[in-house]
């Protein structure tokens, strides 16, 4: 009977020891990017972007690949909708800006730069007013926490590269083809959207 007994013991002891072994450790996923410098980092995700489906729709549902003339009238449709509006910058020169609402400094006037290689646009250019108890730096930060909500957190932040000089840090989002980038110089603070392939092809006919 006492043998019995332990056995039953042992029994139970391997039973109770069998279901507490650990399990085994999921795989840990390597960042292909941790040996990288930033710059490294945004020329490699630049490259595997330009691979996937192109992402051509950028900022007010304009379009990567818009002629000049294509531009003009969008922006017309937009200024019926209200979504932008004409102004002035000299007697002869119209431009285009539009609101963007900043948590601290609120609402801002925002001029759009367009740049085309081919007629087709390939990068668009937007330069914030810095109002005048703000600074170009404050604008950024501002920004990005606008830009990190909508987006999540930059793909890549590039440091200025003299500390001792006036600026920001570069802070990019790299998705497919397109490449979206907040920095700013010490004056002035800018909002660009890219298309790398057509860059590209613009660096190729250099």
């Amino acid at each position: 009977m006492k043998l019995n007994y332990l056995y039953l013991l042992i029994s139970l002891f391997l039973i109770a020891c069998g279901g507490s072994a650990p399990a085994p450790e999921e795989p840990k996923e390597v960042d292909p990017y941790a040996n990288m410098t930033p710059e490294e980092q945004l020329h490699h995700r630049i490259q595997e972007g330009m691979k996937e489906e192109a992402n051509d729709t950028l900022i007010l549902d304009h379009v990567f690949g818009m002629s000049r003339m294509d531009v003009v009238r969008y922006k017309n449709k937009l200024v019926k909708k209200k979504k932008v509006y004409g102004v002035y910058k000299t007697k002869n020169t119209r431009v285009f800006v539009y609101d963007l609402k900043l948590p601290e400094d609120g609402k801002v006037r925002v001029y759009f730069d367009t740049f085309y290689h081919e007629d087709e646009l390939y990068r668009i250019e937007c330069l914030p007013k810095i109002p005048k108890k703000s600074s170009d730096e404050k604008v950024l930060v501002q920004t990005l926490k606008l830009f990190k909500k909508k987006y999540g957190p930059p793909h890549v932040v590039i440091p200025i590269e003299d500390e001792d000089k006036e600026g920001c840090d570069r802070h990019i989002w790299v998705f497919q083809n397109q490449q979206i980038e907040l920095n700013c110089d010490g004056k002035e603070m800018m909002i660009a959207y890219t298309d790398s392939v057509r860059e590209q092809a613009l660096l190729d006919d250099l």
